[in-house]
C-alpha cells in the first residue's frame, strides 16, 4: 500500500490569466509585480508572495492565485495591465487540490512523466502536465513542502478517482470529508 497522501481542496481563492500582448511581456511582468508583489518568473515557475502565487503557464502567460483576502480583482488587474495583457478570471475553472504526506511525491510521479525529485522540482517549480489524460497545473511554493494541483473543475471528479486508485488511503483535512479510497 501507498504511504499516506493527504488532499486539501482549497476553497475561498482568486484566479486569474494574464497573457501579455505581442511585445509586452516586459512590460507585462514589471507591471504585475508592481501590483502583485511578487516578480513574475519568465518561464514555467512560481513567484510566491506572503499568500499570493504567480505561475508560469506558458510563454508570456501567468495565472495569479490568491488567498480570498488578497484578490486583486480582474478589473484591477486588467486596468493595471491595459494595453498590455489581456485577464481572464479563472477561479470558476479550476479546483486546486494541496497534496501532503511521504507518500506524494511517488504518487505524482506515477501519473506525470517528469521528475519530480527535489532536485529537479523543488520549491519554486511549476509544470503544466497531464495526469491520467487530464490536464494539470502542479506548483511548489516555496514556504510549503506539498504540492498544489489545479484540475480543470469539470474533470474533479476523474481526477479524484485516479488519486483514489493510485494513493491506497487518501485522508482529507478536516472540513473536507473522505472516505478510504475516496480523496476529498
Amino acid at each position: 500500500m501507498a504511504e499516506a497522501v493527504a488532499a486539501t481542496e482549497r476553497t475561498g481563492l482568486w484566479m486569474a490569466t494574464v497573457a501579455a500582448r505581442r511585445g509586452k511581456a516586459e512590460a507585462t511582468r514589471e507591471g504585475l509585480a508592481r501590483l502583485l508583489g511578487a516578480d513574475p518568473p519568465p518561464g514555467s515557475g512560481v513567484a510566491a508572495a506572503e499568500d499570493l502565487a504567480v505561475i508560469g503557464v506558458a510563454p508570456e502567460t501567468w495565472l495569479v492565485v490568491a488567498e480570498g483576502g488578497r484578490e486583486p480583482g480582474v478589473a484591477g488587474l486588467a486596468d493595471a495591465l491595459r494595453g498590455m495583457a489581456s485577464v481572464f478570471r479563472q477561479d470558476g475553472a479550476y479546483v486546486v487540490l494541496r497534496l501532503d504526506g511521504e507518500g506524494v511525491g511517488p504518487l505524482l510521479q506515477s501519473g506525470l512523466a517528469i521528475d519530480l525529485h527535489p532536485a529537479a522540482f523543488g520549491p519554486g517549480s511549476a509544470v503544466v502536465s497531464a495526469i491520467a489524460h487530464i490536464g494539470v497545473i502542479v506548483w511548489r511554493n516555496g514556504d510549503h513542502p506539498g504540492f498544489e494541483v489545479a484540475v480543470p473543475r469539470s474533470l474533479i471528479g476523474s481526477f479524484r478517482d485516479w488519486l483514489s486508485h493510485h494513493a491506497g488511503g487518501v485522508s482529507a483535512q478536516p472540513g473536507h470529508a473522505a472516505a478510504e479510497g475516496r480523496p476529498a
